[in-house]
């Protein structure tokens, strides 16, 4: 079988891949695909109760610090379930919802090698206060109306942040992207290529079957 070609412009066909893609439901995939990237910058420490004090003056304090620390902890919820938690209680889309993955692949080019060494000491809550801060500056610079800091305080549910602790969160997070915010198509491209590239093969094909149905019928 021949390969399928494409005849659209490559702008065009990356267009209608994201457009397609933004106006699906979220899906587990799309969840365990951000609970991966949100774990992959800071791998945690599942017994670790308190930073070493060699770290106790870093800038990422407030956002390691908590009362999730304990292995023993009930309360922790799986990354992947507090994710579906925060999605189902926020009703975020999926557009606001897939945009923390520009913002999570961002903090983690932004980490210097002194603050990479955090890796061997992050908390296992450490992903989970990532990517509240994610989202909420996703929903915050992309929609007009959105939740405030209380809000999503009370949208953690069982897992219990407090309303300082989310504002800390999103500072640090702030801070350390150096409030770099923007997010552009080409950034959407890049970041979401995972999920794009088979909807870009389904418009190539489809595209080729309905030229080929337009044969057959000038044929009849």
């Amino acid at each position: 079988m021949q390969p399928i070609q494409n005849k659209r412009p490559v702008s065009d066909l990356n267009k209608a891949a994201l457009e397609q893609f933004l106006n699906q439901d979220v899906s587990s995939h799309m969840i365990l695909y951000l609970a991966d990237a949100a774990n992959n910058i800071i791998p945690c420490n599942p017994t670790l109760v308190l930073l070493p004090l060699i770290l106790q003056s870093s800038t990422l304090l407030h956002t390691l610090k908590g009362r999730c620390t304990l292995s023993t902890d009930p309360i922790l919820p799986t990354l992947n379930d507090f994710i579906i938690q925060l999605v189902k209680d926020s009703r975020v889309p999926v557009s606001t919802l897939m945009l923390t993955l520009v913002y999570l692949n961002r903090l983690k080019s932004k980490l210097s090698p002194e603050k990479q060494s955090l890796k061997k000491y992050g908390p296992r809550c450490i992903a989970h206060r990532i990517f509240l801060a994610a989202l909420i500056l996703s929903d915050r610079y992309h929609n007009d109306s959105s939740p405030n800091n209380k809000d999503w305080a009370e949208i953690t549910g069982n897992f219990g942040f407090k309303c300082k602790e989310v504002n800390w969160m999103e500072r640090e997070v702030l801070f350390l992207i150096e409030w770099e915010l923007r997010i552009t198509e080409q950034d959407l491209y890049y970041e979401l290529d995972f999920f794009l590239n088979p909807l870009r093969n389904y418009i190539i094909y489809r595209q080729k079957v309905s030229e080929q149905d337009d044969e057959i019928q000038l044929l009849k």
